[in-house]
């Protein structure tokens, strides 16, 4: 998220991820963005702080955490900024693990589909 203090705009930008079935890039365009009760103004500084939610149209953005000019331009408000935190972390320790006996089995029918790959069907 980047807050422009020159005239108050805010701009939204998605991380691009390769292969993760997201196209990341552009979320919201360089706009002002009104605040979440309707009629109460625009989005300030002081309404992006760590932990704070903003509302981007119909979805809910979460601020995770900010970079070192940010929470420098905070602190010399008297504005302190909490810790970055983040809040998903899974526990895979209770995951179960694939014995390698499915691995195997997994890679050979991969092996096999492309072996096969382009050869069609036969019709008679």
């Amino acid at each position: 998220m980047l807050y422009y203090l020159e005239d108050s705009t805010v701009a939204v930008n998605e991380p691009r991820i390769a292969n993760s079935g997201m196209l990341g890039g552009p979320f919201l365009a360089r706009n002002k963005l009104a605040r979440a009760p309707a009629g109460s103004g625009f989005v300030t500084p002081i309404d992006i702080v760590v932990g704070s939610e903003l509302q981007l149209g119909s979805r809910s953005v979460r601020v995770h955490g900010v970079d070192a000019f940010t929470r420098s331009y905070f602190q010399e408000r008297g504005i302190p900024q909490p810790p970055d935190y983040e809040p998903y972390k899974v526990d895979n320790s209770a995951a179960p693990e694939r014995t390698q006996r499915a691995q195997t089995e997994s890679v050979t029918r991969g092996m096999q589909w492309l072996a096969h790959d382009g050869q069609g069907t036969r019709k008679h």
